[in-house]
């Protein structure tokens, strides 16, 4: 029973939704996002990202009163969320993020 719930584990989906910070320039800081989680797709795992719109924020968070809000949708298992949110919190263009299990049959 041990095997079957580790094997259901290594092939959730889960979703992470960022806030992300919009460079002086206007533009958001795509390059130093997309580094946060290349590793996915290096080790096999389906990534989708999800660009959202641009968003006031209800409070400042690190000086900044507008993100832009993006999501991540991948497979994996609670080894690739750890290091996943470990990376995102070393980014300093990443102000929020939040990750999520999602349903088996909202896929």
């Amino acid at each position: 029973m041990l095997k079957k719930e580790q094997t259901r584990a290594k092939n959730s989906q889960y979703e992470t939704f960022c806030l992300v910070k919009v460079s002086s320039g206007g533009c958001d800081t795509n390059d130093e996002f997309n580094n946060s989680f290349s590793f996915l797709a290096d080790v096999g795992s389906k990534v989708v990202v999800r660009s959202g719109v641009r968003k006031s924020l209800a409070y400042s968070i690190d000086g900044c009163d507008t993100a832009v809000e993006k999501s991540i949708i991948f497979s994996g298992n609670g080894k690739l969320v750890k290091e996943l949110n470990a990376n995102l919190k070393r980014n300093e263009s990443v102000l929020r993020s939040i990750t999520t299990r999602v349903a088996e049959n909202a896929v």
